[in-house]
């Protein structure tokens, strides 16, 4: 993490891994061998604003046979908005220390890639991920 000043920060995370099933010599499932995840972060008073890029490089899916199929890398992008209520401000009325409303949205520019495949040889299928989503939370602190 690295703040460049009172209001603008950012974060980088890289993860690498070499994972393999010892009796196959097949590739881990699920487990990629990149991650990476980089973004920024503005404070400003009670507000927070942040924005993201997550990726994840290919992995693999074993079926029962120990046949495999690559699962493509992909990168999502991610953003959050936030607004804090302090204890000076109305929510001491409410007996609260804190709250905390936020408004967080996962794949932003809503990328579809395979996250798992199933069935058999004969009717396989694909699990896709999940489209742009959008949730609001409300954190209290008593």
């Amino acid at each position: 993490n690295f703040r460049f000043s009172s209001m603008w920060s950012m974060y980088a995370n890289l993860g690498l891994l070499n994972a393999q099933l010892r009796a196959s010599n097949k590739p881990f499932p699920y487990a990629p061998h990149q991650t990476l995840a980089v973004g920024g972060i503005y404070t400003q008073g009670p507000w927070r604003a942040s924005l993201g890029a997550q990726y994840a490089g290919e992995s693999y899916y074993v079926y029962s046979n120990g046949a495999t199929s690559p699962i493509q890398a992909h990168t999502l992008a991610n953003a959050s908005l936030r607004y804090t209520f302090d204890r000076g401000d109305t929510v001491q009325g409410l007996g609260l220390q804190k709250l905390t409303v936020s408004l967080n949205v996962d794949n932003l520019l809503d990328k579809t890639y395979n996250t798992s495949y199933g069935g058999s040889s004969s009717n396989p299928y694909v699990y896709l991920n999940m489209p742009r989503s959008y949730y609001l939370s409300l954190e209290a602190r008593f």
